[in-house]
């Protein structure tokens, strides 16, 4: 989640995993964006899609966003929407 002055762009380039720790229950992660070098004005930053690709199948363990307290389920792509060759 961006939320610095960003002079209304989005955060393509500068999301990266901040945290990330695995238990048997849970997937917690933490992304950050970057800041923008230089002068930035404060109008709205837009969302930005981004998707993270983990090592290991998730199972039946919750994906949470540590970014926030109290932590906040992320949503979860089902496994067959993207095919590997």
């Amino acid at each position: 989640m961006g939320l610095g002055c960003n002079s209304g762009q989005d955060a393509a380039g500068r999301i990266e995993v901040h945290q990330q720790a695995t238990t048997e229950e849970a997937v917690e992660i933490m992304v950050a964006v970057r800041p923008r070098e230089g002068v930035q004005t404060c109008s709205s930053n837009p969302a930005t899609p981004y998707t993270l690709t983990l090592d290991d199948p998730i199972g039946q363990r919750r994906v949470l966003d540590t970014s926030l307290c109290p932590l906040r389920p992320l949503e979860v792509a089902p496994a067959d929407l993207y095919q590997v060759d």
